[in-house]
């Protein structure tokens, strides 16, 4: 992944995994569908803490 011990893998790194993408296929899961569920999360829980500070 990214050699790093210290420093976690991106997501690019870990969707181009070879066993995630093993998984991914076994599962019938496109890469596209979890770049979009990702970036959906990332906007609910940035707004859910926009909403906190509010």
């Amino acid at each position: 992944m990214t050699g790093n011990p210290r420093k976690e893998p991106s997501l690019n790194d870990l969707l181009n995994d070879p066993i995630i993408q093993l998984v991914m296929r076994r599962d019938a899961v496109e890469r596209e569908t979890i770049e979009a569920m990702i970036a959906r999360l990332r906007l609910s829980r940035r707004a859910a803490a926009e909403r906190m500070a509010a």
